[in-house]
């Protein structure tokens, strides 16, 4: 597989990537501004989950999600031989999955730590902001 497609150990050396440009992660920061966070349950348990719905991320980015391509089912026709034991005799197709989305936990992983660096500088200008005015105000009441 080329370097920029689906993995499981995502490769990020500088020595991979050309036309490499910092942001300020603005970007990141609307993109994940439109997350959906929604609680769930799989319909083969009672169990209460979080997360993200796949179809909703599409949206907002392709890359967040990638299709799984359905496979077939099979069942095992068992059957006895010559010494009396089950044997596989026969591996039967009875069905077929459906195709179904899943995240890429880089893609959304890297999109949410420049979001954080974008909003965690926000903060820190805000703050400066608010002691500014602070002081402001603080000169107009003693004055």
């Amino acid at each position: 597989p080329s370097v920029n497609e689906f993995q499981k150990a995502p490769l990020s050396d500088r020595d991979l990537k050309k036309e490499i440009k910092y942001t300020d992660g603005k970007e990141s920061y609307n993109r994940v501004r439109q997350w959906l966070p929604a609680m769930f349950k799989y319909k083969d348990s009672d169990v209460q989950r979080y997360g993200l719905i796949a179809q909703d991320l599409a949206m907002i980015d392709p890359e967040y999600v990638h299709l799984l391509p359905g496979y077939a089912i099979y069942e095992d026709v068992i059957g006895i031989d010559d010494e009396g034991n089950e044997v596989v005799v026969e591996r039967k197709e009875i069905g077929y999955t459906d195709d179904v989305l899943s995240l890429d936990s880089n893609v959304l992983l890297m999109d949410l730590c420049s979001a954080f660096v974008y909003s965690s500088n926000k903060v820190s200008e805000l703050e400066s902001e608010i002691r500014e005015l602070k002081e402001i105000v603080s000169k107009l009441i003693n004055k």
